[in-house]
């Protein structure tokens, strides 16, 4: 079964939490045109981005069996999702 890691602020490395870090960066450079300011701030950013990668691999655990699959070949079939998230 696939493990999914939403990441600590103590654990932060290969998680969804860095890569929700790694967008904020880009995005804001995008947008305000200068890096985002660093170290000020960055715990409590990683505090945020650790509660929202937690919370959407919580809700997609609890909803996995509502997640639904297609193709267009039209032929009728399920998928099995599955994965577990530290």
């Amino acid at each position: 079964m696939a493990k999914l890691k939403a990441g600590t602020v103590a654990d932060f490395n290969n998680s969804l939490a860095a890569e929700i870090e790694t967008a904020m960066k880009a995005e804001w450079l995008a947008v305000k045109g200068f890096p985002l300011p660093s170290p000020k701030g960055e715990e409590d950013r990683r505090i945020l981005f650790v509660a929202i990668a937690r919370g959407l691999l919580k809700f997609l655990t609890d909803h996995r069996y509502d997640i639904e699959t297609d193709d267009e070949s039209g032929d009728p079939h399920d998928h099995f999702i599955e994965w577990d998230y530290e």
